[in-house]
């Protein structure tokens, strides 16, 4: 009886062994299926080359000025105020005294936002690196990354819209991401207002910067004083070889969404729509909050939209 019992317990630890030796066996193998299948997904929906599946991403050229940062109080006889809070005052009154030659202002440069460079690092985390790799162990992450060239990843490339006298970058082959409107990307500006290649863009005056129009026919959407709009939508054009992406909106929190909505719904998206254009709109609240470090620990949830068109 005995002997039978221990057969049946070394049979069960050597099977419950061999499953442990198997897992990350079967775990690798998962993975590198998983990775060809959404590999394979991106490549078809946006029209990537094969061998080196690449998408380059335009975020918008600001132009600014540097400010020489001051403290904000009533004034520097205020006895309750600390004195290094004083003394900063009184020396902020002596210098806006000061002639403009003596403190000229300074030359405008050139500068990116921050929220657009936050989302760009996330849809390029998203795209090149599949959530299946990060339950796997560390040494099968570094094999299926870098020893298994069939499986890379899509590579999402940032670039800075080029300035006004270099346009001529802007027109290249390849699948092409705009992030911005109209009045801050020199890319997005150039193909819905020159070439019209697509189906909705933002307006570019102030008056008008919370409305979206219709290229080819009549019709406009408009955001409010609560609520920013976005525009996501995809234009073709075999001709130049060229497939566009625009991710736009009428404020901050607009082309956010945009971006954010790209990010989290490519795969709906391409089951919808396949390789063909489409051009959906956004509504969202605006941004209450100008905070950075707030903004880095948001993530944004489909829930935090709401789809008022989709054009076809």
């Amino acid at each position: 009886m005995w002997a039978l019992t221990r057969d049946i317990i070394i049979n069960l630890i050597s099977d419950v062994l061999s499953i442990f030796i198997a897992l990350p066996f079967i775990l690798f193998i998962l993975a590198i299926f998983l990775r060809k299948a959404r590999r394979a997904k991106l490549i078809k929906f946006f029209n990537l080359e094969k061998r080196n599946p690449s998408i380059k991403v335009f975020i918008s050229r600001h132009t600014t000025r540097t400010q020489i940062p001051k403290i904000q109080e009533h004034g520097s006889d205020d006895i309750n105020l600390p004195s290094e809070v004083r003394k900063l005052l009184i020396l902020q009154e002596g210098e806006s005294n000061e002639q403009t030659e003596t403190y000229p202002i300074s030359k405008p440069f050139s500068a990116v936002s921050a929220v657009e460079m936050i989302e760009f690092f996330r849809i390029k985390a998203s795209f090149e690196r599949p959530l299946i790799l990060d339950w796997l162990p560390r040494e099968l992450k570094e094999a299926l990354s870098f020893n298994h060239s069939a499986v890379t990843g899509v590579k999402v490339n940032l670039e800075v819209c080029p300035g006004e006298d270099e346009y001529q970058k802007l027109l290249q082959a390849g699948t092409l991401i705009f992030i911005g409107g109209s009045r801050s990307n020199l890319g997005t500006y150039y193909y819905l207002y020159g070439k019209e290649a697509g189906k909705a863009r933002p307006r570019r005056l102030d008056k008008e910067k919370e409305v979206i129009e219709l290229i080819r026919d009549s019709g406009t959407y408009a955001g409010d004083e609560t609520h920013n709009l976005a525009i996501i939508q995809r234009f073709n054009d075999p001709d130049q070889q060229r497939n566009i992406f625009y991710l736009a909106g009428t404020g901050v929190q607009g082309t956010a969404s945009a971006v954010a909505y790209l990010r989290l719904n490519w795969e709906e998206l391409y089951s919808t729509y396949s390789t063909r254009d489409f051009c959906i709109i956004l509504e969202c609240a605006r941004r209450s909050d100008d905070s950075l470090s707030k903004y880095l620990a948001l993530n944004l949830r489909n829930q935090d939209w709401r789809v008022i068109a989709e054009i076809h």
